[in-house]
């Protein structure tokens, strides 16, 4: 049995409490991720989606967080990051089309 299946979760940060715990699994499900209770604060969590992360996930009434609040932050930073490159491309890109046009239709 891992660690993801064993009865006690690995040792994570609670995404509420901010506390190194061992959360106990409050429902167990054999094709989801097991809601999990944080032992100090009481709140539902998961565990985190990313793989190798051991922390834990934010559960809601409606719908629950994928990954912990440090997986989540690191990859819109990653996203934040592409996106403006691929914005200054896109801007250069469509600069350089408009300059063409305008000359084309001068000449």
């Amino acid at each position: 049995m891992n660690e993801q299946t064993s009865k006690d979760k690995p040792i994570g940060t609670c995404p509420y409490c901010d506390h190194e715990v061992r959360a106990k699994i409050f429902v167990k499900n054999n094709l989801r991720r097991d809601m999990c209770k944080c032992p100090n604060c009481e709140e539902t969590i998961y565990v985190c989606r990313n793989y190798g992360c051991r922390n834990y996930a934010v559960g809601g009434d409606y719908y629950d967080d994928e990954l912990c609040p440090t997986c989540a932050k690191a990859l819109m930073e990653f996203v934040g990051k592409r996106a403006g490159k691929f914005a200054d491309i896109s801007i250069t890109a469509l600069a350089t089309a408009l300059a063409t046009a305008f000359i084309k239709k001068k000449a």
